[in-house]
């Protein structure tokens, strides 16, 4: 199970990210600021693109975790700053772990927690959920 958390924020310029080779979706932007707002309080691997957004790695407690940033931006359409974020949390878990169920990914994951009080506690991001 991974889990993601969702917020609206005028934050980022999408426009000065560099492009998605993949598929044009944005989110290198956010996790830019989440490496620097961590100031090396944890090894986050610079991001790289995928085709769904863009994605890093770190590890957590000994445990390893993607974390995707996407958000759907068309010049076109889209004239409001305010776009719609989402920061997803995937914990890795070896092949042995995932066939007795251990070591799951859940709303009590100390990373998962980690990263949604950082989101929440950012004055400029808005309507906070996770699903």
């Amino acid at each position: 199970m991974n889990l993601a958390i969702h917020f609206k924020t005028e934050k980022f310029d999408v426009t000065q990210e560099q492009i998605n080779p993949i598929t044009p979706i944005y989110g290198e932007s956010l996790l830019i600021w989440l490496k620097s707002k961590l100031n090396g309080q944890l090894d986050i691997c610079d991001p790289a693109a995928e085709d769904w957004g863009w994605y890093s790695t770190l590890t957590f407690e000994d445990n390893h975790y993607l974390i995707g940033a996407s958000v759907f931006y068309s010049p076109e359409e889209d004239s409001a700053p305010e776009l719609e974020w989402v920061l997803q949390i995937d914990k890795r878990q070896s092949l042995k772990q995932r066939l007795f169920g251990q070591n799951k990914m859940s709303l009590t994951d100390p990373c998962f927690i980690f990263f949604h009080e950082l989101i929440r506690s950012c004055d400029e991001f808005k309507e906070v959920e996770i699903s």
